[in-house]
C-alpha cells in the first residue's frame, strides 16, 4: 500500500467482504492542502478495529527545507462505520 503508486496523495488500500476471494481499491487520498508536504515513502499499514471503529495508521516523509532532510512522521485514517468511510486525522 503506497502513496507513490498512483500520486503523492493517493494510497493504495483495498479491502475485502468474503473473507479474501474478492478485493476492492477503497480510493483513500491525503488531503489536498498536505499535497507538498507529504513525501514518499508513505505507507498505509493494516487497520485495526473494534467492532465498527477502525483506525489505519499512515507513515510518510517531510521535507525540512532548512537543511534538506525528510523526518518520517505519522497520520492515521480513522472510521466510526466499519471502513465504510475513512476521516484523515495527523498529529
Amino acid at each position: 500500500m503506497s502513496c507513490d503508486d498512483y500520486t503523492l496523495r493517493q494510497l493504495m488500500v483495498y479491502k475485502t467482504v468474503d473473507g479474501g476471494n474478492t478485493w476492492e481499491n477503497i480510493n483513500l487520498w491525503i488531503p489536498e492542502e498536505y499535497e507538498g508536504i507529504i513525501a514518499p515513502p508513505c505507507d498505509a499499514l493494516s487497520p485495526g478495529f473494534d467492532v465498527d471503529h477502525g483506525v489505519m495508521l499512515v507513515t510518510f516523509s517531510v521535507h525540512i527545507e532548512s537543511d534538506d532532510t525528510f523526518e518520517s512522521r505519522m497520520a492515521w485514517f480513522e472510521t466510526f462505520d466499519g471502513g465504510e468511510s475513512w476521516t484523515f486525522h495527523i498529529g
